[in-house]
């Protein structure tokens, strides 16, 4: 596997982004999004996924580890989305979709670990979020990640080994990639079976509810 010859550097984050991220409240982070078709079709696109691959229904959420929108949405709806999936109801897709350095260590930590903690480990960042913030003004979020890192078994020398992984790195790009492909420009972006949702669908559980099992929803 090739690697990097150089370390990962954290660049510190302007304090007034910072604030604005931390103070939005499931409201998209940044710009508007035209329809687009959420198959994108990407060299290197690993996904992360939970659910059945036949699942009936397949729901693509682009997000960000520093957005405080999705910050949000991962605290409101992550229950939500796993009932649906293990009802086999839903597949549920997310795609890394990085604004910044920070953002990016992030989501290389996520993938550090592999498949099977990836969303352990995003579950702890998002939970997290307000003290990876408060450490990019620090400019100690290495520190922090290697903690969240350590709670799963990945140790400081294999994220030191993964911020170097061109491989990783390949991946991430390529999530953020498909993201372009499909016209993204503000998180969370969510697509459910190839069709953008917009603002407020599938922003609350009885609103993904009552998408992905209508029948249910209005018992």
């Amino acid at each position: 596997m090739t690697r990097h010859t150089h370390r990962h550097s954290f660049s510190r984050l302007p304090r007034t982004v910072l604030i604005a991220l931390s103070a939005t409240i499931m409201v998209a982070c940044s710009g508007s999004t035209p329809d687009a078709g959420a198959n994108a079709s990407v060299e290197g696109l690993v996904e992360m996924a939970k659910g059945d691959a036949n699942a009936p229904h397949t729901l693509i959420e682009y997000a960000s580890t520093t957005c405080g929108a999705c910050g949000a949405y991962h605290t409101t709806m992550t229950e939500t989305i796993d009932e649906l999936v293990d009802a086999g109801k839903l597949r549920f897709v997310f795609r890394d979709f990085p604004r910044d350095s920070v953002d990016t260590a992030a989501f290389v930590l996520a993938r550090c670990g592999g498949e099977e903690t990836y969303f352990d480990i995003l579950d702890d960042i998002y939970e997290h979020q307000q003290g990876l913030l408060a450490a990019a003004r620090n400019s100690t979020v290495r520190g922090v990640l290697e903690t969240i890192g350590e709670r799963h078994n990945v140790s400081k020398d294999m994220f030191a080994t993964c911020l170097d992984d061109e491989t990783i790195r390949a991946q991430i790009t390529a999530s953020s990639n498909a993201g372009s492909n499909d016209g993204v420009t503000g998180t969370p972006t969510l697509f459910l079976d190839g069709r953008l949702l917009e603002t407020p669908d599938g922003r609350s559980p009885e609103s993904l509810r009552s998408l992905v099992d209508p029948d249910a929803a209005t018992q």
